[in-house]
Protein backbone atom coordinates (compact mmCIF):
# COMPACT_ATOMS: atom_id res chain seq x y z
CA UNK A 1 0.00 0.00 0.00
CA UNK A 2 1.29 3.33 -1.11
CA UNK A 3 1.60 6.10 2.18
CA UNK A 4 0.04 8.97 1.73
CA UNK A 5 1.00 10.72 4.91
CA UNK A 6 4.15 8.70 7.08
CA UNK A 7 3.45 11.25 10.09
CA UNK A 8 -0.44 12.10 10.81
CA UNK A 9 -2.87 12.98 13.21
CA UNK A 10 -6.45 12.98 14.38
CA UNK A 11 -7.89 14.50 17.23
CA UNK A 12 -11.42 14.02 19.22
CA UNK A 13 -12.39 17.21 20.44
CA UNK A 14 -14.87 17.99 23.19
CA UNK A 15 -15.56 20.77 25.29
CA UNK A 16 -12.99 20.47 27.99
CA UNK A 17 -10.75 17.85 26.03
CA UNK A 18 -8.82 16.96 22.98
CA UNK A 19 -7.75 13.37 22.64
CA UNK A 20 -5.35 13.14 19.59
CA UNK A 21 -3.48 10.29 18.28
CA UNK A 22 -0.14 10.34 16.52
CA UNK A 23 0.94 7.49 13.82
CA UNK A 24 4.11 7.82 12.19
CA UNK A 25 4.64 4.89 9.66
CA UNK A 26 9.04 3.97 9.46
CA UNK A 27 11.19 2.90 6.83
CA UNK A 28 10.59 -0.35 6.71
CA UNK A 29 6.61 0.49 7.15
CA UNK A 30 6.61 -0.39 10.53
CA UNK A 31 3.66 1.80 12.32
CA UNK A 32 3.95 3.96 16.01
CA UNK A 33 1.34 5.17 17.56
CA UNK A 34 1.06 7.14 20.07
CA UNK A 35 -1.98 8.68 22.17
CA UNK A 36 -2.43 11.64 24.28
CA UNK A 37 -4.99 14.05 25.84
CA UNK A 38 -4.90 17.85 26.32
CA UNK A 39 -7.17 20.04 27.59
CA UNK A 40 -8.41 23.30 25.58
CA UNK A 41 -7.13 26.37 27.43
CA UNK A 42 -4.95 28.08 25.03
CA UNK A 43 -1.58 26.99 26.78
CA UNK A 44 -2.88 23.38 26.73
CA UNK A 45 -3.56 23.69 23.01
CA UNK A 46 0.00 25.12 22.37
CA UNK A 47 1.20 21.84 24.04
CA UNK A 48 -0.46 19.90 21.89
CA UNK A 49 0.79 22.03 18.76
CA UNK A 50 4.37 21.80 20.50
CA UNK A 51 4.29 18.22 20.66
CA UNK A 52 2.79 17.48 16.87
CA UNK A 53 5.50 19.45 15.93
CA UNK A 54 8.16 17.46 16.93
CA UNK A 55 7.88 14.62 14.68
CA UNK A 56 6.73 17.42 12.14
CA UNK A 57 2.83 16.55 11.97
CA UNK A 58 2.23 17.91 8.79
CA UNK A 59 -1.51 17.13 8.83
CA UNK A 60 -4.19 16.91 11.53
CA UNK A 61 -7.88 15.98 11.01
CA UNK A 62 -10.15 17.08 14.14
CA UNK A 63 -13.48 15.23 14.91
CA UNK A 64 -16.58 16.98 16.61
CA UNK A 65 -19.88 15.55 16.26
CA UNK A 66 -21.13 17.94 19.19
CA UNK A 67 -22.90 20.47 16.23
CA UNK A 68 -24.65 17.11 14.20
CA UNK A 69 -26.29 16.54 17.64
CA UNK A 70 -27.46 19.44 18.52
CA UNK A 71 -28.88 19.51 15.02
CA UNK A 72 -30.75 16.67 15.90
CA UNK A 73 -28.64 14.03 13.47
CA UNK A 74 -28.71 11.15 16.15
CA UNK A 75 -25.15 10.82 15.59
Amino acid sequence: MHVVHPVCCGIDGHAAQLTACLRRVGDEGTIHTEWRDFGTTYEQLLACRAWLNEPGCPIVVLESIAKARERGLGI
